[in-house]
This record gives C-alpha cells, structure tokens and sequence, in this order.
C-alpha cells in the first residue's frame, strides 16, 4: 500500500513522453503522459504464472510500439511467476529489445532468483511513517470535511495501517461506513475496526500497575464483550506501554519494570493469539504481568522509587537498633523471613521439648584456645553449624559467600558476608533485625566470643570482585565439572570406541542419566 504498482504506471507513461525537456522530465501534457495505451501492457503475476502465459508475452515483445519509444510490460506480484516461468521469461531479460522496458511490483524481493535481481535496477520504496501518514489523512479530512472527535482518531487509524496508505484511506472509508458519512467517533473505529476505546486500554493498564488484579479482569471482560478483535487490543496495550517507557513520568511504575513488562507482554502476546484458548491466554498474561511483584523479588523489578546502593553494610552495633527496613519489601522477601522465621521457631520448639542440654562442668571446660582452633572457620564449617539450628536458613546462607577471612581479636569476631546483586533479597533477609540477632548469637556460641561484628556487602556484578561465587555456584561449577568428567570417561571408554569403528562413526553427543 505505498504506491508500487502506482508509480510503475506512472513512470511507464513518463518514459513514452516524447516531449521530455533536456533533463528528460516528461511533459506532462501530452497523450502518453496523460493516458494509457495499448503500447503499455499491465499482468497480474498472481493469475498469470503459467509458462504458457510467460510464452505468450515473449511473443509479443517483438512487435514494435504503436506511437512512443518504448512498449512497457508491467508485472505485479512478480514473486507469484515459478521457477519455471522466469526461466522461460531470463533469455528476453538478458537481452531485451530496445523499444521494451519491463517493470517488476514486489513486496518480497528476496522471493526473486539471483538471476533477475541481477539484470534489474532495484527501488525500494519505504513504509510511510506515522507522521506522514497523520499528516495526509488530515488533509483528506479537510478537504473532505469529515468531523473527527479528536487527533487521536487520525492517530488511531494511521497506526493500523502499518505504514500503508491504501489500508489508512480503506480503514478510514470504513469507519465513515459506520457513521453518518460524515464524521468519525471513537464509537465508529471500534465498531469498524475492531480497535479498543483508548479509555479502556489506559484503565487495563492502570490496573496492571498498581496490582488490582480484580479491576484489570473486569476491565478485560468489559473490553472483550464488546467485540474488540484481539489482536487489535494486544497492540493498543502494547503501544501504550511503549508510550509510558518514553515519557516516564510515574512514580509508580520504573523504567526497569516498564522494560520488564513490555518485554514480557510482546513474547507472550506473539504465541497466544496463536494458542486453542486465546482470549484466556491473554487473559492469563495479563494476570501474570499484574501479580509479577509477588513472584518476583525487589532485584528484578525495581520502580523509580526503589533504587538500592551498590554495597549494603551493617554491623553488630546497627542492628541492635531498628534497621531501615523498606516499606514496599517484595512478597517474596516477606515469605522468605516468614517461612525461615518459623523454622527457627519450631527448631527452638523441638529442643525446649527435648529437655535442657546437660552442661559441661567448669573443671572438664576446654581452655579457651583449645575452643577455638577446635572450630572449622571456613564457610562450609559455619554453614554446618547453622543448619543445625535453622536448615532454612542455611539455604538462604548457601546464596553467599565469605569476602574476607574470619578473623578474632580481643575475644571479638569479624565477619563478612558477600551476596551478589542477583540475590539482593538474601542480603535484605539477613539485615532483617531479628535474623541477624540470632546469627549473632549462634555465632558467639560456635566460635565462643564474646561479640560478633557481621558486615553484609552485595557485590555488584558488573564490578572488579568479578571472581566472587556464592556457595551454590561453587556447588553447581563442582557439578558441572564432575558431569564433564563423566561424559569424558564415556567418550573414552572401550565400548564407545568399539561402537564407533563398528558403525564408521562418531559420537555427537553424550546425554547423562541423572538419577544414576
């Protein structure tokens, strides 16, 4: 819809002027410039793609135009002609006679052989912006004196015309069908077209913000029940989005997240609308993008108004005040403390129920020394430890790392735990007041202290400390290693060699079975 097949008629008439100036400009005026003529031959490829048809074309490329200097052979959808019919059609393309110019319409050159492309000269024409479409259809609604409710009902239409003008005047055309002829309303394009009221999609997008998960459903069923295509309401939700990231001017809704959102409804929408289900599909992606900050924690979509320093420090003497504790924590952080919390809880529970741990006597006591080279002071040793008092929270303390060795001076220990920035929720679960008092306090048992300095530091990812890994990475590197290890071992066994002389091949690929 940009005007090929336009411009090659156009141009066939201004090639046959025979007034042209000395820049060979036609002159507009005469009978070729002015009108069509036998000497100027127009085929459908889409219903002409025969060989037969390609024959009798070739046929008639001998004769001689009637007036003019040129015959021309426009050929539309050429891409539709076989393989067989160019084949037939490249000898008069190789060498065409003077007096013949052929004219190809594509919209998928690449569809063309290497052979023609080769012996054409190539224009390709441009999809018209959208202000350049806002801008010829408000001058057709000038000059045609149509009312509109508003620019945005030319902005509506040029936006889903994708860059044709035909499809922006047929849309129009229909739209006015809709109407009384002579003016557009919101009411005419959605009724016509299938698109969203604007309203509509800025109040779904209003919900899916701020969480009101039952408004957004509400919203989407009343969309829906008024017959909206669906597709048509991806794109309108899509656009809008896209406009927020661009102007960011809510406090409500970062840009991080914005990117986040737009991202996921873009993917989700492109297989839905493809799905058995699709308006439950959608529906489905709507609700996951409004629930998306309980299912996933502040470091992954973080608004304007969240932004975390790079390093996060705390020290015994910090935390036995009331730490900041953000008041928009994530649903993930709150189930994190709440479901370790309870396991420490009950872990307490069960040794109160267990009755009281026989002391040692003073006389029998290990001398002080003794205690302390009698402790594992490497991070496996400490998470030991832990877990035999709260195994929830060694796996919270499996997503770091020591950054600098334990060290004890005047009976006081210094500790310093390291997260990277992708575990940032780790890091704000053990700033938490009451988690780190009992780190604390079985840290002095363990060590056997008096006092115990923790400091908790995120690593920024993209920083030098580049080579710092977390226990569970370190875990899943060992892993990897030993299945490397593995495969190895196979590729180099007896059996495999034997099994790839006997077949002249080789192995590919070696799949381990995991429960083994």
């Amino acid at each position: 819809g940009v005007g090929k097949t336009t411009i090659a008629r156009i141009f066939s008439r201004a090639i046959r002027c025979q007034n042209r100036d000395e820049n060979f400009n036609p002159c507009g005026e005469c009978n070729s410039c002015l009108n069509s003529d036998v000497d100027i031959i127009e085929i459908d490829g889409a219903s002409n793609n025969s060989v037969e048809n390609i024959r009798d074309l070739i046929s008639t490329v001998q004769y001689l135009p009637t007036n003019g200097p040129y015959r021309v052979f426009i050929i539309d959808d050429v891409p539709m002609l076989p393989r067989s019919a160019f084949n037939a059609l490249l000898k008069t393309l190789e060498e065409p006679p003077s007096h013949v110019k052929f004219l190809f319409a594509t919209t998928d050159p690449h569809k063309l052989i290497d052979t023609v492309l080769s012996r054409c000269i190539r224009f390709d024409l441009r999809p018209l912006s959208s202000d350049q479409l806002i801008k010829i259809l408000g001058d057709v609604v000038q000059k045609e004196s149509i009312k509109v409710d508003s620019e945005k009902v030319v902005e509506l239409i040029s936006g889903c015309a994708k860059g044709s003008l035909r499809d922006a005047l047929s849309l129009m055309e229909q739209a006015l069908s809709f109407g009384d002829g002579k003016s557009i309303s919101f009411q005419d394009l959605e009724d016509a077209l299938g698109i969203a009221n604007l309203n509509d999609v800025q109040e779904l997008i209003d919900a899916m913000i701020v969480a009101d998960d039952q408004r957004m459903q509400q919203t989407y069923k009343s969309i829906i029940s008024k017959g909206i295509f669906l597709n048509q309401l991806c794109t309108s939700i899509l656009d809008q989005v896209y406009e927020l990231i661009q102007k960011n001017n809510r406090n409500d809704f970062g840009t991080s997240e914005a990117f986040w959102i737009y991202e996921t409804l873009s993917k989700d929408f492109s297989w839905a609308l493809d799905s058995l289900s699709p308006f439950q599909t959608v529906g489905l992606i709507l609700k996951k993008v409004t629930l998306r900050r309980s299912f996933f924690s502040g470091s992954q979509v973080i608004t304007n108004n969240e932004r975390q320093p790079t390093q996060q420090q705390v020290t015994n003497e910090v935390v036995e005040e009331e730490p900041e504790v953000k008041q928009d924590q994530t649903e993930l952080k709150k189930k994190i403390i709440s479901e370790s919390l309870e396991a420490i809880q009950q872990s307490e529970q069960e040794q109160k129920e267990a009755g009281p741990v026989e002391e040692v006597p003073a006389e029998e006591a290990l001398p002080e020394a003794e205690l302390k080279e009698d402790r594992d002071f490497s991070f496996q040793g400490f998470l030991e430890h832990v877990g035999e008092f709260s195994p929830a929270m060694r796996t919270n303390l499996q997503h770091g790392n020591f950054l600098t060795p334990l060290s004890i001076e005047d009976n006081i220990l210094s500790m310093e735990l390291g997260f990277k920035s992708s575990a940032q929720v780790f890091a704000d679960y053990f700033l938490e007041k009451e988690i780190n008092e009992k780190l604390s306090n079985w840290s002095k048992r363990y060590f056997d202290v008096e006092k115990v300095n923790i400091k908790i530091t995120v690593i920024d990812e993209q920083s030098d400390e580049g080579d710092f890994s977390s226990v569970n990475e370190q875990i899943m590197q060992e892993e990897e290693i030993e299945r490397n290890n593995r495969q190895e071992t196979i590729q180099n066994s007896d059996n495999v060699k034997i099994a790839e002389k006997l077949f002249s091949s080789k192995v590919d690929k070696i799949i381990l079975n995991e429960n083994n």
